[in-house]
């Protein structure tokens, strides 16, 4: 169930107008990363505690190939989600103004994970 609140969150920051991408890929991230390491647990079969989804997926594909053809996706969100997320040390709380940065329109992508 957490793995789908986080898919649904991302599907509604991806769908409003001035969405925040970095919030919806993290949010993609986060889903992809709860649903593979809930697969290990229902299987219970034990894994490392990272955010790679590239190590997870690798595990996952120990117990079921078709996993494999997700490889390739969980490898290219990893380093996005965690590109999304800023160093407290980056953020100016005095100029709250320079923190925001907006996407434009042709920056959008579509992807369909898990």
């Amino acid at each position: 169930m957490k793995a789908y609140g986080d898919l649904h969150t991302a599907v509604q920051i991806g769908g409003l107008p001035d969405g925040h991408l970095d919030a919806g890929i993290y949010h993609c991230q986060q889903a992809a990363e709860k649903a593979l390491k809930g697969y290990l647990v229902f299987r219970e079969s034990p894994f490392e505690k990272v955010h790679d989804l590239g190590k997870i997926i690798e595990r996952a594909m120990t117990l079921e190939p078709g996993f494999k053809d997700y490889e390739d996706a969980a490898e290219s969100l990893t380093p996005l989600a965690s590109a999304s997320v800023i160093p407290m040390s980056r953020v100016s709380l005095s100029q709250p103004e320079k923190n925001l940065t907006k996407p434009s329109p042709s920056r959008r992508a579509s992807t369909t994970l898990f």
